[in-house]
């Protein structure tokens, strides 16, 4: 399935939750009103490459482009740009004529930065969809890749007897209420094993629980399918050793506790989608908030009232 197909479906997922969890305006401003596009910063680039390279290395060259930096895949600002620089240097061609050596050194740097834009122009075009990946996150990425490659979890699954399908999208009840991607499903019969694949910065310092409401959730939606899901794992690559990974099993009572918070926070989006309420995270939380991001939490991001704050 297509990213924008899965996208489109009306159904509850998880990152939507943990949006909502985080800041009901900005869940709204994200998903319905869609207002707010989320940039591509460094560590989702970083997360999504290393989930194909593990997941689907097969689809690298479709996906992704390795640069020297990333461009805006729009060229209209660049062309404007162009057409300036253009302008200015048949102005000074003039000047140039008549030995003016200013005149002659502005356009020598005008033809330089000139050749440097139309080349940005052919790179944008070039990239279509594809996510640009500065070279030292592609490098990185292929490295914490290659150690989470290395846990024996995939292999002895394998000789279980569970077959493994990458990318496993999946809708929950009645079709289209929950839906989720699964990084790695094993199946057997109608038993199932779910793995997620992970990057933390420090692994070291990582408290696993943070993946548990996940893990659940898709686990939640997998049994709607009619599966026994026998195990949850999530198998973390270290972003700054890179030589670190390790897989993590969860167990029945810490899925149990996760999801009844995640199931608390699926029944709060659909009171606010009825009643059309949308508060953000600051008129309720002040300087605790966790947004910081959205219309509304974003300016005088410590104030509950949208007031200064008194010290």
């Amino acid at each position: 399935m297509m990213r924008e197909t899965y996208e489109a479906i009306d159904a509850f997922h998880y990152s939507g939750l943990k949006t909502f969890a985080k800041c009901p305006r900005l869940y709204f401003e994200k998903y319905i009103e869609k207002s707010y596009v989320e940039p591509d910063r460094d560590y989702f680039i970083y997360g999504h490459l290393v989930d194909c390279l593990v997941t689907q290395p097969e689809t690298l060259d479709e996906r992704f482009i390795r640069v020297s930096r990333r461009v805006d895949g729009s060229t209209l600002d660049l062309e404007v740009k162009c057409h300036g620089l253009e302008n200015e240097i048949n102005e000074k061609q003039v000047l140039a004529q008549s030995g003016n050596k200013t005149a002659i050194k502005g356009i020598e740097s005008r033809q330089k930065k000139l050749v440097e834009l139309r080349q940005q122009i052919e790179e944008a075009k070039a990239f279509g969809d594809k996510m640009q990946v500065p070279a030292s996150i592609w490098d990185n990425a292929h490295a914490t890749a290659e150690e989470i490659k290395k846990l024996p979890l995939h292999n002895e699954l394998l000789e279980k007897g569970f077959i493994c399908s990458p990318q496993q999208v999946l809708l929950g009840h009645e079709g289209a209420e929950r839906k989720g991607i699964i990084d790695l499903l094993y199946v057997k019969d109608k038993q199932a094993v779910i793995v997620d694949i992970k990057t933390t910065y420090k692994l070291t310092d990582l408290d696993p629980l943070i993946y548990a409401g996940q893990l659940a959730y898709y686990k939640y939606i997998v049994e709607e399918n009619g599966y026994e899901v026998l195990d949850c794992y999530a198998l973390v690559g270290d972003k700054g050793e890179r030589s670190l990974a390790q897989d993590f099993r969860y167990s029945s009572d810490t899925l149990e506790s996760a999801l009844a918070e995640v199931l608390r926070t699926e029944s709060i989006l659909k009171d606010s989608l009825e009643t059309d309420a949308w508060p953000s995270a600051k008129s309720f939380r002040g300087r605790e908030q966790e947004c910081f991001t959205c219309s509304r939490c974003s300016v005088r991001p410590f104030s509950k009232e949208n007031e200064p704050v008194t010290i």
